[in-house]
């Protein structure tokens, strides 16, 4: 019924409209009211297909430029340092000179050098008198062995002469003494004379002295004979001393020699030389006159501008598009309107731990000697991919909080939530190694709470990945 405003509540002494209680059977509809409403919005958003833009994955090369700069460097560079103390008596070039392969850079006078010359060449000559000296005693000492080996063959025969007369005598004693003995027999039976046993007795005796003499000459000759073998032995001693003698000598040569090769090396690096086969003097540090000191001096620099080189420092990040011969277009502020074509020519092989970045090298031929070491050069570093797949737009990719890319492919009337992994990205269009082939539509625009197995409807079913659309500045942006 009507609210009478006259009608006062018992617990609204204050007048107004009362407390109106709801009627058991309306809160029940109430109720189920506010059940039925997200039931019926949930029906209503399963049977909606949502409308969305889509890009074509196709087939392509990406290319983009990563920009840096440098300084050109020479291809080769040395600071000449003296190899000896001395004074500089003469500096042949000067900063900005073209020095050819040997060409003399300067000259260092080392007073003493003279002096250890000569003594070195005096020790020379010493060992060369003294292998001389002992050969000499070598072919004397071998001479005399001669002779006494001589001697003492003469001594030998001498021995085998005593030795043999030794046994005539020695025979006859024994023949005399048979004689001797049957006359004794006989002439005690008086079967012969007495002068008879005289004459064998004297025989005999004679036929044993000589016997004695024998065995005494005997003993002399071999006595003779072994000194002579011993003078033999010493003579050929004497040979062996000499020989000594020769090969000491000849070690002092070979030493002196040796120190003398050395001493010409050092005579040698009083002449300092170009290192280079073609340079070109960057720096002078000295005057002749001057005093130098080894390993410590400074005299010139020299640098081989037939080639210069760049060194990049390239993010970690792009290394993957780089490679040995990647392309370089390189400006030089100090040819303005000059662009040089260059590639890669070698790659660091570690990153440096500061910042992360790969030392490259680009070198630059230089025939014409325009280019200078210390230019400053600005380089377009043109990168590839390093593996072949498809390009996307980019404002098809959506990443994970964790960093994962993905896009949303559609199949038929929905769409499929698909992982992928990406390559080159050249600000507008990103190319897709892994999880995507050419051919697959892919959503548009990033859109906000899209799912996976979402119903849509294609709103530019010609599009491909060339001609899409912009994204769908409609839906949130979400990667």
């Amino acid at each position: 019924g009507s609210l009478d405003p006259s009608r006062r509540s018992p617990g609204n002494p204050d007048g107004g409209f009362p407390v109106m209680l709801p009627h058991p059977m309306q809160a029940a509809l109430i109720f189920v009211a506010g059940l039925t409403l997200p039931v019926t919005a949930a029906v209503q958003g399963a049977q909606t297909s949502r409308l969305v833009s889509v890009a074509v994955a196709e087939v392509s090369t990406l290319t983009r430029d990563i920009e840096l700069v440098g300084s050109l460097e020479p291809l080769r560079q040395a600071t000449i340092r003296s190899r000896v103390d001395g004074y500089v008596t003469e500096v042949a070039y000067d900063i900005g000179d073209v020095v050819e392969a040997g060409a003399v850079l300067a000259r260092i006078d080392v007073p003493e050098f003279a002096t250890q010359a000569a003594v070195l060449q005096a020790l020379e000559q010493e060992s060369s008198a003294a292998i001389v000296q002992a050969q000499a005693m070598v072919k004397n000492a071998r001479a005399m062995v001669a002779e006494r080996e001589a001697q003492a063959g003469a001594m030998t025969a001498a021995t085998d002469l005593a030795a043999a007369e030794a046994a005539s005598q020695a025979t006859s004693v024994r023949v005399v003494g048979k004689a001797l003995e049957r006359v004794r027999v006989l002439h005690a039976k008086g079967a012969a004379t007495d002068e008879a046993l005289d004459e064998l007795e004297g025989r005999f005796m004679l036929a044993d002295a000589g016997r004695a003499a024998a065995q005494v000459a005997v003993k002399l000759a071999r006595a003779n004979a072994n000194a002579a073998v011993s003078r033999v032995d010493s003579a050929k001693a004497t040979v062996e001393s000499a020989q000594a003698d020769v090969l000491g000598a000849e070690a002092h040569l070979a030493i002196s020699q040796k120190k003398s090769a050395a001493h010409a090396v050092r005579e040698a690096f009083a002449t300092v030389e170009s290192p280079f086969e073609r340079s070109v003097v960057t720096a002078r540090y000295l005057d002749p006159g001057a005093l130098v000191e080894a390993a410590e001096t400074m005299l010139l620099t020299v640098a081989d501008v037939s080639a210069l080189r760049l060194m990049l420092a390239v993010p970690e990040n792009e290394l993957p598009h780089v490679r040995m011969g990647s392309a370089v277009e390189v400006r030089l502020d100090a040819l303005p309107g000059s662009a040089l074509e260059a590639r890669v020519t070698r790659l660091g092989g570690a990153l440096d731990a500061r910042s992360r970045t790969l030392p490259v090298e680009v070198r630059l031929e230089n025939s014409d000697g325009r280019l200078l070491p210390g230019m400053y050069a600005r380089l377009s570093l043109h990168l590839t991919p390093e593996a072949p797949g498809v390009a996307i737009p980019g404002g098809a990719v959506l990443t994970t909080p964790e960093g994962d890319a993905f896009v949303f492919v559609v199949n038929g009337d929905r769409v499929v939530r698909t992982a992928v992994t990406l390559g080159l990205d050249d600000g507008s269009e990103v190319q897709v190694t892994q999880g995507l082939e050419a051919g697959a539509q892919v959503v548009l625009g990033r859109p906000t709470g899209m799912r996976d197995g979402d119903r849509v409807t294609v709103a530019n079913p010609s599009s491909t990945g060339s001609d899409a659309g912009a994204p769908d500045k409609t839906q949130g942006a979400q990667r």
